[in-house]
């Protein structure tokens, strides 16, 4: 699935202006030299952007004092991040979290925020807790509804938050490619992009190479969708529920400094997606057709699974390889627990079961997030992720 190009790079431009509502800069540079001597004192502040660069030298003496603030940016990370001690659990629940500010004028914390055809700008975003909740409507021009809108929310309060989506793109007639998405209205926990960062490593646990993984990453989740028709004229009075799917997915790339801009130096190389509901489109074709296999989950959940290739941008020399694996679930559950580690193992150790010319994940790759989203191709609705916690044992 393509992602949006687009809206990296106007939340690229918007994290250099302020979009959170803070003054960003970037720093790059290389400082070598000998630092001796005694520093005693207080240092209270914010510092926000993006510092690149090495630092090579001798620091020699005493530091005394306290340091108060805080520092945001947009690094994330390189591979020489330990692996959390064996035993270590991070759990991660939307529900169970905090609205944090975006900081941006005119958008509460919670939402709504919301484009259309007349305002078709994906950012702010709106966080909470360990999770980022974004419009991602990163194909709309693919619809000839005049009329399409996209709202987001964070509904719920502190302690009970759900992750709110409504929409109209119009009727399936309206689409220009009819096999293409129009958005992606997604959770994001961990690193999509550079400047796309739900949170820090010591709280995601991404991104990870994968010789450092968890040994168990389960995602429990509760969603909902309520099928409304569409306000194009083009559509006609009944509702279905065969232009979206629901999906979890995530992105490897072949380093942990992630780079996704749509550009030649973009660095993902892997794509797996988990696929709770199919309408009309499926991952490669109409519906289920095409499927290259089939996988049963440590629940006794079957999915039929699918691949592609060059399901992404790279640059020529991964050019012609299997780089994308689907699992659709052959019944919907509106709630449960995705052993999502099981998943993971099967890309990264049997993909020769789906065909040939893949292009192996390697230990040295990184996974760099989950996103949880519905894409949607026509067709109005409201969906909700009533819960999701992510949990991962190491």
């Amino acid at each position: 699935m393509k992602k949006n190009i687009l809206a990296a790079l106007v939340c690229t431009a918007l994290v250099t202006a302020g979009c959170g509502g803070s003054s960003g800069g970037s720093t790059t540079g290389t400082t070598t030299g000998t630092t001796t001597g005694t520093t005693t004192g207080t240092t209270t502040g914010t510092t926000t952007g993006t510092t690149t660069g090495t630092t090579t030298g001798t620091t020699t003496g005493t530091t005394t004092g306290t340091t108060t603030g805080t520092t945001t940016g947009t690094t994330t990370g390189g591979d020489d991040r330990p692996r959390p001690a064996a035993g270590t659990v991070k759990t991660s629940s939307l529900s169970g979290s905090s609205i944090v500010s975006n900081g941006a004028t005119g958008n509460a914390g919670s939402g709504p925020v919301a484009i259309s055809s007349g305002a078709d700008n994906s950012f702010p975003r709106l966080a909470a807790g360990d999770f980022w909740w974004v419009n991602n409507a990163f194909n709309s021009g693919n619809t000839n509804f005049a009329d399409w809108f996209q709202t987001i929310e964070l509904p719920g309060g502190n302690g009970n938050l759900a992750a709110s989506v409504s929409y109209d793109w119009g009727a399936e007639g309206d689409l220009g490619n009819e096999f293409a998405t129009v958005s992606f209205p997604e959770l994001i926990f961990g690193a999509k992009s550079e400047f796309e960062v739900s949170g820090s490593f010591d709280d995601t646990g991404l991104p990870i190479e994968n010789s450092k993984l968890p040994a168990q990453i389960n995602i429990d989740y509760n969603y909902s969708y309520d099928q409304q028709a569409s306000g194009s004229s083009t559509a006609d009075s009944n509702t279905d529920f065969s232009g979206f799917n629901v999906a979890i997915e995530s992105f490897w790339h072949e380093s942990c400094d992630i780079v996704r801009t749509g550009g030649a130096a973009d660095n993902q190389v892997f794509e797996m997606m988990v696929w709770l509901h199919i309408g009309k489109r499926g991952p490669v074709a109409e519906g289920r057709n095409n499927a290259v296999g089939v996988f049963t989950d440590s629940n006794g959940r079957t999915y039929d699974v699918f691949s592609k290739t060059d399901a992404f941008f790279r640059r020529g020399a991964e050019t012609n390889v299997r780089n994308y694996l689907a699992f659709v679930a052959q019944v919907e559950q509106f709630s449960g627990t995705i052993p999502y580690h099981e998943f993971i193992n099967e890309v990264r150790t049997n993909t020769a079961a789906y065909g040939t010319g893949w292009r192996d994940l390697q230990d040295s790759d990184c996974l760099a997030n989950i996103l949880l989203g519905t894409e949607v191709w026509y067709g109005a609705a409201n969906f909700r992720w009533n819960d999701v916690t992510i949990q991962q044992v190491y």
